[in-house]
């Protein structure tokens, strides 16, 4: 759901639903959220709902936004710290843009238009490092309603990356050229290139 109107509409619905049937505890999932406002996120949180988006839209649609609707709604673009802020459960994804979750991490930060030298970190969009990468592991498992995936953490599942930096901490320009050097599922390697060479420090772990 893109649209201020789209979200009015449904949100209009699901205000007259939730009175005869309860639905708040479900957890039901908005997708995109391509432009939201800040009361729009306060009624989603009111109702129980959580979020997956991807940067990839501003990414790829914030100049066309500009031209046709007007600069003013760079505000409500993506708005990830307004949603997160919220009290919302955010998670990832890469249905639109880049491929790469690792640049979908690093758009998270700088919010860049493609094309352009424009980028749309205002207050209500920018996330830290570590919330964006959260996006991508313990968000999208609160997201999807599954406790025992996405840490690093006694009692989850063995599902482990093994990558050539850290992404925490590495240089954002770098975060992009991110290798899996190997994955395990369930504790069984499922992926290996065979090279576990260090790059600066010691190869980094992430919980899938």
């Amino acid at each position: 759901m893109g649209a201020f109107r789209e979200h009015d509409e449904c949100l209009e619905i699901a205000e007259r639903v939730v009175r005869e049937h309860d639905f708040r505890d479900r957890r039901w999932i908005l997708q995109h959220a391509m432009t939201i406002t800040p009361a729009q996120v306060r009624r989603y949180r009111a109702l129980g709902f959580q979020v997956t988006t991807s940067v990839g839209f501003a990414w790829g649609k914030g100049t066309m936004y500009g031209e046709r609707i007007g600069t003013h709604v760079w505000r409500d673009l993506t708005p990830l710290r307004r949603l997160l802020d919220a009290g919302l459960d955010l998670a990832g994804g890469t249905d639109w843009g880049p491929k790469n979750p690792w640049e979908q991490i690093k758009l998270a930060q700088t919010h860049e238009f493609a094309g352009s030298d424009h980028r749309n970190d205002g207050p209500d969009q920018v996330l830290t490092r570590a919330e964006a990468f959260a996006m991508w592991t313990t968000g999208a498992a609160e997201v999807l309603g599954w406790s025992d995936i996405g840490a690093l953490v006694p009692g989850h599942h063995a599902d482990i990356a093994i990558v050539d930096r850290d992404p925490l901490r590495c240089d954002l320009d770098d975060l992009a050229g991110t290798t899996v050097l190997r994955t395990l599922l369930g504790g069984r390697t499922v992926h290996d290139t065979g090279d576990l060479r260090t790059v600066g420090d010691e190869p980094a772990s992430m919980g899938a």
